[in-house]
C-alpha cells in the first residue's frame, strides 16, 4: 500500500494559477495534480540519466566501424519493413 506525506509549502500564487491552468485535468485538486507533475518531472529525470549512461558508454567504448555497418544496415531494414507495412495498411 502506498503511503503519503503531508507538506506545507509556499508557492507562488501565479505559479499555482498557471498550473491549474495548464497542467490540472478535469476534477483534479491541487495534490493530485501536484504529486502528478511532481512524478512526471522524476521519470523524466531518470531517463534523462539513462541517456546520458548511454552517452557516457558510447563514448568510453565507442562502436567499432564493422559495428557501425551492421547498425546502419539494420536500421535500413527496419526503416524499409515499417514504410512496407504502412503501404500495405494503406493500400
Amino acid at each position: 500500500m502506498a503511503t503519503t506525506t503531508k507538506l506545507s509549502i509556499t508557492l507562488p500564487t501565479t505559479l499555482l494559477v498557471r498550473a491549474d491552468q495548464f497542467l490540472a485535468r478535469p476534477g483534479e485538486g491541487r495534490s493530485a495534480l501536484l504529486a502528478r507533475v511532481l512524478d512526471e518531472a522524476v521519470r523524466a529525470a531518470q531517463e534523462a540519466e539513462i541517456d546520458a549512461e548511454y552517452e557516457r558508454a558510447y563514448r568510453e567504448h565507442p562502436l567499432s566501424e564493422e559495428e557501425e555497418r551492421v547498425h546502419e544496415a539494420m536500421l535500413r531494414l527496419s526503416v524499409e519493413a515499417i514504410r512496407d507495412e504502412l503501404a500495405t495498411r494503406n493500400g
